[in-house]
């Protein structure tokens, strides 16, 4: 566990395990050079308190499982393609009209940017980095200022 524990970014994610009939529930906590399981009848912050201590000194990767919540880190980032199918979601299903699908379009093409932005840079193509890496945060202030006024509409 120590080898997970000194990591700068941790990944975790649970699913379904049976067990003698019942459903219980594969925990894995992963990083580029380890991974830890543990199966455990509860889906809670409990178990990932036991797992992962209380506070963890990097960064934490995970879906949008409430359970993640309970875990003090340095910083937590979602899961992007949960995300993505999240956006999808609530795009096809709860119709949510306005500026949505504006912002939406705009949100999953940053998205989408910022993957791109990371395959370059294990490229080292400084001239496109610099580039996209200009472009996203123009689209980034368009996204906070966009999310302003749909959540002032909501207020």
């Amino acid at each position: 566990m120590s080898e997970i524990q000194n990591q700068g970014v941790l990944n975790g994610d649970e699913t379904g395990w049976r067990v003698q009939g019942k459903t219980y529930w594969q925990w894995c906590l992963a990083t580029k050079n380890a991974a830890y399981y543990l199966i455990d009848p509860k889906r809670g912050g409990s178990v990932l308190k036991r797992l992962c201590c209380k506070f963890f000194n990097g960064v934490l990767v995970t879906d949008f499982w409430g359970a993640y919540n309970s875990v003090s880190c340095f910083a937590k980032q979602k899961c992007l393609p949960h995300l993505l199918r999240d956006l999808n979601r609530i795009r096809h299903y709860h119709n949510p009209g306005g500026d949505w699908s504006e912002f939406h379009r705009r949100l999953r093409q940053l998205i989408m940017d910022g993957m791109r932005l990371k395959k370059i840079r294990k490229g080292h193509n400084v001239a496109i980095e610099t580039n996209l890496s200009h472009s996203l945060i123009t689209k980034k202030c368009y996204l906070i200022t966009m999310a302003g006024r749909m959540l002032s509409v909501l207020l």
